[in-house]
């Protein structure tokens, strides 16, 4: 689907426009319930096309919450290790003793 989008593809683009559209409105309710200020997005599906994605998320948080302070949103910085990486610090550590941020 993502290949079809960066190619032009009409049917594609509007698929890959919907689920920035989508991930944008999750995002500005975040923003809404606990005023954050930056939005961490990981995972494959948006560390494969982040430069696809990321200029529609921006776009669409824009118009769900014109009223309030911008959001960052930043590439998780484990990349595609994230996953184990938390795997790793649960295995490493019990939940109830990870420090908070």
């Amino acid at each position: 689907m993502f290949d079809a989008a960066a190619g032009g593809d009409d049917f594609a683009l509007h698929v890959v426009d919907y689920v920035a559209r989508a991930s944008a409105a999750g995002i500005a309710s975040a923003k809404a319930a606990y005023d954050v200020d930056v939005v961490i997005i990981g995972g494959s599906v948006y560390l494969n096309n982040r430069r696809l994605l990321k200029p529609l998320i921006e776009k669409h948080l824009e118009a769900y919450s014109p009223f309030s302070s911008k959001i960052d949103v930043v590439d998780a910085s484990f990349g595609e290790n994230e996953g184990i990486m938390g795997a790793y610090a649960i295995a490493y550590r019990k939940p109830e003793d990870l420090p908070l941020f």
